[in-house]
């Protein structure tokens, strides 16, 4: 699975008795389906500064990012077609095996 940065918006829209219970569970669920070392951010929308504070940390954390090693490259063979040529009952694939 690539590098994921999970984004919560709009959590302004809830009541701002419910909303640090609305950030935890939707980090539980986050954390539940792609483990903890992802990155769980929100964002809100209430003022202009806010706004830019919490989209310059986004990009802050997708710039920092380093893409996760596939693993089923190393135990698994794979194909890689560049060129495809269907004729009649034919299927002819150039490309590489590993």
């Amino acid at each position: 699975m690539p590098s994921l940065v999970g984004v919560l918006q709009h959590v302004e829209a809830v009541g701002s008795s419910k909303q640090s219970y609305v950030k935890k569970l939707f980090q539980r669920i986050f954390i539940s389906e792609f483990t903890d070392k992802y990155k769980f951010m929100s964002l809100n929308s209430v003022t202009d500064t806010q706004i830019s504070n919490d989209s310059g940390a986004l990009l802050r954390q997708i710039a920092v990012q380093f893409p996760a090693e596939v693993s089923w490259r190393e135990s698994r063979s794979y194909m890689l077609g560049e060129v495809s040529h269907v004729r009649e009952d034919e299927v002819h694939v150039k490309g590489y095996v590993r």
